[in-house]
């Protein structure tokens, strides 16, 4: 607590001290609050600086001392609105009768910002005295001032107040008759029941009487608006302002707790009424659920949307079980509302995933059931490998792909059908990015199982199964595979042949070089250049030696030169280290004398995996400059 030195320091500031400084000595002795201060703080309201003004008005407010009534009413004429402001609210917490007329008068001249602050203000006087000066405001010409007056009404509470706000539901502005209507509903008074009733024919105020009618005790109303209501609920062709007073009475009835409200609500819901859904769902009445349910089929999106918030105010304990159910309802409009209630907060029920995932694979747009499908992908129900492979087949590639992937996962990777889908896909799919997606899924199936489902695969009927198996076993580089794939490089079908070749030259196996040397002659060039490139790849110093006899020495002249010098030179570089330099001076100096000799160049019989690199050296230029002398 400040001492006395303290205190005439701060008011000695405030007499005396720069603008900034005295604003300070206001704020800080406005925690102190001492009597004192009172005379130097009246003083400050005249203050050049506005801040200083209503830093004083806000402190002579706290401290609540009846002597600062009149300077306060002065100020309510400041130039600036923001201390004429605080003067009101300073006015407002001393609640001295003194200051209700200039209040009042600020009400119906002030400026706009003034006007709504001694509305706000007088709010906070519940004396008899104030009361008349607002009740003659509330017959002003100007009818701003009647609003802010019946506004005022609102916060004071008066019950003497009623009739004239009962009148002013009349009032030929329907923004009085909207402030009218909130204050009768703030006060409560039961003579307003009947005229707020009347009042919701209204098309402006009529809401707003009807809110006001929810604030009521059901004692108070719940006659007389089921009386009004009756009439309505049951017509199922209503219009104009029978529509809207049906509307209107429903919603006044919101949240009443009368068991006779919830057969007319459930009668007016099936007739149409938008008011009954959320009615209902504020009843939180497990009975609603099925009404509800029904009624997805009979409003459009937006009202579904409305039913869905209905059932999860009552709550998933209740409804879950008629949603799953709807799902599978004949009308679309009663399924796709159900597949969104099951969305919302509060709704997500494990019982419902699958179903509703399910519903939005047979009836959402592409984007829906694309995120479908990721859901899908975590989902532990076996049945969602059913529906993944069969979005394989969806009309939307984007869709597929999202499949693809999804079937990708390491729970699927055992799944004979998860693997022919994706084999069928990454081979028949029209577009490249699926293909690429089941490619890439494929090649995570490394498990012992799944190589053997793969391995199975070679043997399909279908070509191009057989030739995306084989790829995917060369990417998975998983030796148990070079067998079955020596075997399937004598398949049928060339592109085969070609993914079976670049396989084994993946898997990096010197059992496949044999093979893929007899392959190096096959009669269709895909296969032959892809045997030439897997021998390249085949790391060892006995299979790059037998690959160069067998080159040089046989069909060299029907590769195109380019080609076989690239896959040569490739080779050579990259066996650098097991091959003897001789060879690749070999290979780079003869390349166009081998290019043009043709076949023939060296002995026909020969068992070239014995020969040395020399040797063969030796053999094709002795061969050579035979050739050259004969011609």
């Amino acid at each position: 607590m400040a001492n006395l030195q303290e205190i005439d320091s701060f008011i000695s500031v405030i007499k005396n001290g720069s603008g900034t400084e005295r604003l300070a000595a206001i704020e800080a002795i406005a925690h102190i609050k001492d009597p004192r201060a009172f005379e130097p703080l009246v003083d400050a309201l005249r203050d050049r600086y506005s801040n200083v003004r209503k830093a004083a008005a806000e402190v002579l407010g706290e401290i609540r001392d009846a002597r600062a009534v009149e300077p306060l009413i002065v100020l309510l004429e400041d130039s600036d609105p923001d201390v004429g402001g605080s003067a009101a609210e300073a006015l407002a917490a001393i609640k001295d009768s003194r200051a209700s007329g200039p209040l009042v008068d600020t009400l119906k001249h002030g400026k706009l910002q003034m006007r709504h602050q001694a509305a706000k203000s007088l709010g906070k006087f519940n004396d008899r005295h104030t009361v008349d000066l607002l009740l003659e405001a509330l017959e002003d010409a100007d009818y701003y001032t009647r609003v802010l007056a019946a506004r005022a009404f609102g916060s004071i509470m008066d019950p003497h107040t009623v009739p004239a706000l009962i009148t002013a539901l009349r009032d030929p502005n329907e923004h009085v008759r909207l402030e009218a209507a909130t204050s009768l509903g703030e006060i409560q008074d039961r003579r307003a029941v009947e005229p707020l009733i009347m009042a919701l024919k209204d098309q402006h105020s009529g809401r707003h009487a009807a809110l006001a009618l929810q604030n009521f005790k059901d004692s108070d109303k719940i006659d007389k608006l089921m009386d009004a209501l009756v009439t309505v609920a049951c017509c199922q062709t209503l219009h104009g302002e029978d529509l809207r007073l049906r509307e209107m009475l429903i919603l006044a009835l919101r949240g009443a707790r009368d068991t006779r409200v919830f057969n007319l609500l459930v009668t007016a819901l099936n007739n149409g009424s938008e008011e009954a859904i959320k009615a209902l769902g504020d009843s939180k009445d497990p009975r609603a659920v099925s009404p509800l349910v029904a009624a997805f089929g009979h409003f459009n999106q937006y009202v579904r949307k409305q039913i869905g918030y209905a059932l999860s105010e009552i709550g998933a304990c209740y409804s879950i079980d008629f949603l799953i159910a709807a799902l599978e309802d004949n009308k679309g409009s009663v399924r796709e509302g159900a597949a969104y209630t099951l969305g919302l907060p509060g709704m997500n029920d494990p019982r419902a995933v699958f179903p509703v995932l399910l519903r939005t694979m047979k009836d959402g747009n592409s984007e829906a059931r694309a995120t479908a499908i990721f859901e899908l992908s975590d989902s532990d129900d076996i049945r969602a490998v059913d529906l993944l492979i069969k979005a394989l087949q969806d009309p939307d590639s984007n869709v597929r792909k999202a499949a693809a992937q999804a079937l990708g996962k390491p729970k699927w990777t055992k799944d004979a059908r998860a693997i022919m889908a994706l084999l069928s896909a990454a081979a028949k799919d029209a577009v490249y990015a699926v293909r690429g997606a089941a490619d890439e899924s494929l090649r995570g199936f490394k498990e012992a199982q799944s190589i053997d489902l793969l391995i199975q695969a070679l043997e399909d009927t279908d070509s191009g199964i057989r030739r995306v198996a084989a790829g995917t076993l060369g990417d998975i580089k998983d030796g148990r595979a070079v067998t079955p794939l020596i075997t399937v490089l004598k398949d049928d079908n060339s592109s085969v042949r070609a993914s079976v070749a670049e396989a084994l030259g993946n898997i990096n196996d010197a059992r496949a070089v044999a093979a893929l040397i007899t392959a190096c002659h096959d009669q269709h060039s895909e296969v032959s250049q892809a045997a030439v490139r897997a021998v390249a790849n085949i790391k060892g110093h006995l299979s790059a030696y037998r690959l160069i006899a067998d080159l040089l020495g046989r069909d060299l002249w029907r590769h195109e030169k380019v080609v076989v010098e690239t896959d040569l030179r490739r080779m050579l570089e990259s066996s650098a280290a097991s091959i003897d330099s001789d060879a690749l001076v070999l290979i780079t100096q003869l390349r166009d004398e081998l290019w043009s000799a043709g076949p023939g160049i060296m002995a026909e019989g020969m068992d070239y995996s014995a020969v040395s690199t020399s040797q063969i050296k030796q053999l094709a230029s002795q061969e050579l400059l035979r050739r050259g002398a004969g011609m």
